[in-house]
């Protein structure tokens, strides 16, 4: 997580952001909330079981490319070679990954976000034509109120 945060999110990030992450010991580490917060980064933990209403990506773009790869994975052919270095099993399970993400639509990806609820905003933060969401800092919404209702 450290090493995502210090190669990717630091570089993309704009303050003041939210960084919304599940309920992973490893993300609640101590040292991982002081090196976002360094980069201006609020933290909303998703509580258990809430996965579905609060990261619909999780739920309508990652479940489809993992089953594909359990699909690929259940039909390999038995001439594949008997010894697998871990260096060709990450290849080959990254090859499958991207795969699996070419048969994922924009259309998908937005239609995660309405099945999850009406408060999960998509598009872009700089209210461009087309967005449905006024991006104002007057109508974003606290997710966090909304998570724990849900969670009741």
């Amino acid at each position: 997580m450290l090493e995502w945060i210090e190669k990717c999110w630091k570089h993309i990030v704009v303050e003041p952001s939210v960084l919304i992450l599940d309920s992973l010991s490893v993300h609640k580490m101590a040292e991982i909330a002081d090196v976002l917060a360094c980069t201006g980064t609020s933290v909303l933990y998703v509580p258990g079981g809430c996965t579905g209403v609060a990261q619909p990506l999780d739920v309508g773009v990652m479940s489809p490319v993992e089953q594909h790869i359990r699909r690929l994975n259940s039909s390999r052919s038995v001439g594949r070679p008997k010894q697998v270095t871990p260096a060709y099993r990450r290849r080959e399970i990254f090859e499958r990954a991207m795969e699996g993400l070419r048969f994922i639509s924009a259309d998908t990806v937005k239609n995660s976000f309405h099945k999850a609820g009406p408060f999960m905003p998509y598009g872009p933060p700089n209210n461009a034509a087309g967005s449905p969401i006024d991006w104002s800092r007057d109508s974003v919404v606290d997710y966090t109120e909304i998570v724990e209702e849900v969670a009741v």
